[in-house]
Parts: structure tokens; sequence; C-alpha cells
């Protein structure tokens, strides 16, 4: 037994040495949220910026994250979307960094096509926040231990965390740019969206098990409609309480896309889905203004490009003070 223990922490402790590299390098740092401490107010971003009293932050996963530009209309706001992210990791950031807004500042809940659904989540959905989400809030997450494992020993991540470190080792890594973040046109042909969106749908029908957009919701589903209406009441109520003002807000999508959302599925996974948290919250529904479906508005048939990000929020934030 003695021996066994000596052996392990050997092992550990070479883990521990080959993965020195790979923690300095930009794939590592890529994996967390908020590897800088640029996006969120933690005490880290709290020592380098004055701040304070926020007029607005948005949660949200990948429409959020690609549909808000606060800096482009000169709004005290904060982004605080990711892709993916769920509504329960969206009410962990709350909870985690809600002193930053001010009295009556709004919460923007962004409402996707699947956020009345449950998912399962895997070691890398915790493992991205580690840096991130204080412990109190962290501590209950699924796959924590095996999410700190990967953080502390990173080249269990095996061959690209290794090609990572002698990049770096070498100095011949590159800064890993997400052409996402500036472009502002639509590279794609009127072929591409069109087989765009139905990839979407197809991806959303197998991590969903649904066959039909249209038809009730499977039995798995319907438990995670449970699951999801219990997280949104407490987010809206947890704002409430604390005086924030929650708004719902349901992005635009691209024409292709926007023509796969029939009334029926709006019906079934949107509109029921909110009706059954039963909180009179303000909703700002996106999805039939064709205004904002604009292919060049758009990086794909999803997601709004700088141009778009840019019209979108101003027209938001418009809206939030009709």
């Amino acid at each position: 037994m003695w021996a066994r223990n000596f052996l392990k922490r050997i092992v550990w402790k070479v883990l521990w040495h080959l993965s020195r590299p790979i923690k300095a390098s930009n794939w590592y740092k890529s994996k967390f949220v908020d590897f800088d401490h640029e996006i969120y107010p933690d005490n880290v971003w709290y020592r380098e910026h004055d701040e304070r009293n926020f007029e607005v932050v948005n949660l949200g996963s990948s429409g959020g994250k690609w549909g808000f530009d606060w800096k482009t209309i000169d709004v005290k706001g904060m982004n605080w979307a990711q892709q993916p992210q769920t509504l329960i990791d969206d009410f962990r950031l709350l909870k985690n960094f809600h002193s930053i807004l001010k009295k009556n500042g709004f919460v923007i809940i962004t409402i996707m096509p699947f956020s009345g659904l449950n998912k399962t989540t895997g070691a890398m959905d915790t493992f991205k926040y580690l840096n991130t989400l204080y412990w109190d809030v962290i501590k209950d997450m699924p796959h924590l231990a095996q999410a700190q494992r990967l953080a502390a020993y990173p080249i269990l991540f095996g061959k690209p965390a290794i090609k990572a470190g002698i990049k770096r080792l070498l100095k011949r890594e590159r800064k890993i740019e997400d052409w996402r973040e500036t472009i502002d046109h639509n590279p794609m042909s009127e072929g591409e969206l069109a087989r765009d969106a139905e990839n979407w749908m197809r991806g959303w029908s197998k991590q969903f098990g649904i066959s039909d957009f249209e038809a009730p919701l499977t039995p798995a589903n319907k438990e995670g409609r449970r699951i999801r209406v219990k997280v949104l009441q407490d987010l809206v109520d947890f704002c409430l309480e604390r005086g924030y003002r929650p708004i719902y807000v349901i992005p635009p999508v691209e024409t292709h896309l926007a023509a796969m959302f029939t009334p029926k599925f709006k019906d079934l996974y949107i509109k029921s889905f909110l009706d059954s948290v039963g909180r009179d919250i303000p909703l700002l529904d996106y999805t039939d203004d064709m205004s904002l479906q604009s292919a060049d508005l758009y990086f794909n048939s999803f997601f709004l490009n700088v141009k778009g990000r840019k019209i979108f929020t101003q027209r938001v934030w418009k809206d939030l003070h009709k």
C-alpha cells in the first residue's frame, strides 16, 4: 500500500511538471470562459476597473453571446452569455456577480429555442468556469472533480494538449482569435444558409431526441421542462427580490432558420415554457421581425455578426425603455 501511494505521488508530480508549459499556452487559456478576468466582475476585475452600478446585463447561450454588444451603444452593460450555456449556469453567474448592477438595473434573460429543455452536461461544461465562479457557487456543479483534475493536469487532455505545450516551449504558438468576433458580413451563399438552418434543426433533433418538432414533448423533455421551469422561476424571483428588472428577450434569426420556427414549434418550445414559469415578466420577441432577419446581419443562419449585434443591441435598449 505504501509503495502504491508513493508511486501515485510520483506519477502525479511528473504529470504536473509536464503540464506546466500547457498551462501557459493559449490553447489552455482558451478553454476557460474568462481566463484573463475581462468579462466577469470577479475580484481581479474589481482591482483593475472603477466602473460600478451597471445598467444592464444579459444572460443566455449562443444567441445571447452573439446578440449583444453593449460597448457599441455606450451603455454600462455586460454580456454574460456563452456558447453554450445552460439556464442553470445563467443563474449561477447572476448569483455570483449580480452586485455589479444598479438598483432597477435590467437583467436580460435570453430565451433560446430550447431554453425550456434540460440537457446532459459534461466535465468541460464545469471546467470552463473554474477560474471565474466562486467556490460557493461552483461546488455543486456536475463532474467537478474531473474538471479540477483536467485543470491541474491538462496533459490528461492528450494529443492536443501535448501539441500546445510543445508549441509553447518552441515559441511557435499563435494567439487564438475567433473570427466570429470581428466578421461584419455573411460569408454563406443562399444554398449554404439553407443547409446551415437544416443542420441546426438536425442537431437539436439529435440532442433532445425530437423526431417531430410539432409533436407533443417526449417524456424525457417533459421532465427537462419541469427542471427548467423551476430554475427560471428561481432566477426571476432572485432578480425581483433584489430590485432588478428581469426581461425575457427572444433574439431574431436569419430568414432560412426563422422559416423553420413555425407557430406550433414556438408555442411548444417557447411560449408554453414561459407560461409555465408563471411570472409576469415583460417579453421582447423578435422572431417575427423581418427587418432583423436579413442575411447580411448574420455570419450564418443563427448568429448575428458585428453589424447585426450593434443594430440588435440598439433596438433592444430602445425597446427596454418604452
